[in-house]
């Protein structure tokens, strides 16, 4: 009997078990099935990765209890890109979804809570998503309802673009496959707007962004990965059928968790260690007229 099949019958007691004594299970969990019922992909999800979050939901609730306060204004982020207000700090509530969409629903309904809404950003290349180790690629069909149901609480669903790696790694016609993404998400009613770009370590070794997809972002280029040359830059936003980058809106504030601690864009002072403390000084201190682009993934939050 298999991890995965004794988890789906031991419920919660196991997985807690397993979560105490394991650091990482990925190693010892099998792949997703394109057959799984969301149940089933959630338990894998969370057996991978419920043991990295670093912040609690309370603490999240105390950053949009300061997000709530009548000085700001808080956008998803295509709205953020057409709106101006000097009376106003308006502020872009972004997530990068990256392994974890059930942590993402659950920072949606805090959100909710709130009367806040914000854009949730669906990595194409997550291991929830689909696969391809069949050509073509095959979604997980059961994660449509999720993606419904985020939607439906979310003020803007957008793509976190991974099209350079799964270019290079699953030689993915990106154009194409990206396309057939917005026709996806149009079938369930969720319009895309944009993408933001995912910092993939394969490409960090490569000198290479997801960015460069875009003729907007670099020029046209080619790279050789794989005995085959790839291109990017060959296309523009327009022709990907998206309307904005994520990194490429206007702000002058940026506040990220990335890898599980804060990054403040400017000094706020002494005594400044990326806690949340810290954001919550920076977003007091910004003044009206500022646009602030905050930053959130899903994984590093729930801690118990």
């Amino acid at each position: 009997m298999d991890l995965l099949h004794l988890c789906r019958n031991s419920g919660c007691l196991l997985l807690g078990l397993l979560l105490v004594c394991c650091d990482d299970l990925s190693d010892l969990l099998p792949a997703m099935d394109p057959d799984a019922s969301v149940r089933e992909i959630e338990l894998l999800v969370r057996l991978k990765s419920d043991w990295r979050a670093v912040f609690t939901y309370d603490e999240y609730s105390e950053l949009l209890r300061e997000l709530a306060r009548e000085r700001y204004t808080v956008l998803p982020m295509d709205s953020f890109r057409i709106t101006y207000d000097s009376s106003r700090i308006l502020v872009a509530m972004r997530h990068d979804i990256d392994c974890h969409p059930f942590k993402a629903l659950e920072m949606a309904e805090i959100e909710n809570a709130f009367g806040l809404r914000s854009t949730f950003y669906i990595l194409h290349s997550a291991e929830y998503y689909g696969t391809c180790a069949v050509a073509p690629f095959v979604r997980f069909l059961a994660m449509s309802c999720s993606y419904r149901q985020l939607a439906d609480m979310a003020g803007e669903i957008g793509i976190h673009n991974d099209l350079v790696t799964m270019m290079m790694q699953y030689d993915i016609e990106p154009l194409t496959f990206q396309l057939e993404e917005i026709n996806y998400y149009a079938a369930l009613d969720i319009p895309i707007y944009g993408s933001s770009a995912h910092g993939s370590a394969e490409l960090q070794d490569l000198n290479l962004s997801n960015r460069m997809i875009y003729s907007d972002f670099s020029e046209y280029g080619t790279f050789d990965y794989g005995k085959k040359i790839h291109e990017y830059g060959r296309y523009s936003l327009e022709e990907f059928g998206l309307v904005y980058e994520a990194y490429a809106l206007d702000y002058n504030r940026y506040l990220s968790d990335s890898g599980g601690r804060w990054f403040i864009s400017e000094d706020i002072g002494p005594g400044h260690h990326g806690q949340l403390k810290d954001v919550i000084l920076a977003l007091q201190s910004s003044e009206p007229g500022d646009r602030v682009q905050v930053l959130t993934h899903p994984v590093w939050w729930g801690k118990e």
